[in-house]
């Protein structure tokens, strides 16, 4: 059999039309890796590059990416558990001055010292915005001076030193420093690890934050400082909080800082990992910022066996007409809390909550016929059922987690089983499902 030559042109047509559409959407991000061979092809759609990703691999030759390499917007370099070497650096400084666009730096590697400080990175970047240096042992302060130097041009900056190695005295320094320039930073997003004296001192400098995250280790000292944060003559525009490991924070000065809070901007996104959160908690930054809240992700790990897990999110379902992401992990919701809400929030776009049995079932208990189960059962049953009526509403929803202790115990509740995998059938923007929710996905092939 033979192709015609129409044929075959209009096949050589179509394979250019794709290659013209294709290459610079498979070429626009690239990682690169060591596993790549040095004859590989990419060198030649290099003019393509805007997002470059060196993982787990020596920094190669710029040549590698192609003499036209010179529109990158941002560099992450991550995957090295020691310093890279002299030529690599070398390979590095040259890119970076053949692509004076980066407006995204990103390092993850152990060792840092020798590119920030050795080759004046930060300042061979003139229109650098984001800088993200993570999991880095920094032990010089002139490293720390290049990211004092570049600090006031950066809209976003995120450091996560490692603690047990980076010295004190550094970050001490810093904050020194920063008091005798004065100088006003423009980030709108900081993200700080366990630094206190450096974080506490910059925020002072930062009066267009709008998110702010940290895992800092002397939580009273930073709650006291945003807390002044609103009372220096420029009025709060703070809109995302996230806050990890702050298990010694004192509620009271919290309830404080959400108060500021709220009286000149109020938060979006309130994220609180490991964080000593109580009904008291849930309900202030409820009431306080109900009506501007859209994401809150909670998580409070039990600490000890009899400790309660009864937190009340009525007040969450019920003032926060904005919500699209509710996230409580580790924490029990009673189903009359979620049946006996206003719901509000019945925009919910994410929906992950662990649902507190009322009766606890014996694994090997048999089930029982409708005309045997007992009234404290059927209004178990009933509550579950509502609590599927409550999640049919949500015609939103896009991702549901819902786990349940209370174990299914006569046809009846088996019916109100099947019922739910209706309703999750009938929600057309859902898109994942997990937690309990299995047999239901089975049941009716949510996909």
């Amino acid at each position: 059999m033979h192709l015609r030559l129409a044929d075959i042109r209009n096949c050589v047509s179509v394979c250019k039309a794709w290659h013209t559409i294709f290459i610079p959407q498979l070429y626009g991000c690239f990682e690169y890796r060591s596993s790549y061979s040095p004859d590989s092809a990419f060198h030649k759609y290099g003019h393509h590059m805007r997002i470059l990703q060196v993982l787990d691999s020596e920094f190669p030759d710029p040549e590698r990416f192609g003499p036209e390499c010179r529109l990158l917007t941002k560099l992450n370099i991550s995957g090295k558990d020691e310093a890279l070497s002299v030529e690599c650096r070398q390979h590095l400084t040259a890119l970076i001055d053949n692509n004076t666009d980066i407006h995204t730096l990103g390092l993850c590697l152990d060792a840092q010292d020798e590119l920030i400080s050795d080759l004046k990175l930060l300042t061979r970047t003139p229109a650098l915005k984001d800088l993200e240096l993570s999991w880095s042992r920094i032990e010089r302060a002139t490293t720390f001076d290049e990211i004092l130097e570049c600090g006031p041009k950066l809209d976003r900056l995120l450091y996560r030193p490692r603690d047990d190695i980076a010295p004190m005295s550094i970050f001490k320094n810093s904050a020194i420093a920063l008091q005798e320039s004065r100088t006003m930073w423009k980030l709108s997003s900081l993200t700080v690890g366990s630094f206190a004296e450096f974080g506490i001192e910059l925020l002072k400098y930062c009066p267009n934050l709008r998110h702010f995250s940290s895992t800092a280790t002397d939580q009273t000292q930073y709650i006291q400082q945003l807390i002044q944060h609103h009372h220096d003559g420029y009025p709060s525009r703070l809109r995302h909080l996230q806050l990890y490991g702050w298990d010694r924070a004192q509620p009271e000065l919290f309830l404080a800082f959400l108060k500021g809070c709220a009286e000149s901007s109020g938060l979006k996104t309130m994220e609180l990992m490991f964080f000593p959160i109580a009904n008291d908690i849930i309900t202030g930054f409820a009431t306080l910022h109900a009506h501007t809240l859209e994401k809150v992700y909670l998580y409070t790990p039990k600490l000890e066996e009899s400790s309660s897990y009864d937190y009340s999110v009525n007040v969450l379902l019920s003032a926060c007409p904005n919500l699209r992401h509710l996230v409580l992990l580790e924490m029990m919701v009673s189903m009359e809390d979620l049946v006996q809400s206003t719901w509000a929030c019945k925009h919910l776009q994410v929906l992950r909550v662990h649902i507190q049995g009322n009766q606890v079932i014996d694994q090997d208990h048999q089930p029982m016929t409708s005309d045997q189960v007992p009234e404290s059962f059927q209004n178990t049953i009933d509550l579950r059922r509502r609590v599927w009526n409550q999640i049919a509403e949500m015609t939103n929803l896009w991702e549901l987690y819902v786990h349940n202790d209370y174990n299914m115990v006569c046809p009846v509740d088996c019916t109100h089983i099947e019922a739910g995998g209706k309703v999750l059938c009938n929600l057309n923007t859902l898109t994942f499902a997990d937690g309990g929710l299995e047999s239901l996905c089975k049941l009716h092939r949510l996909t």
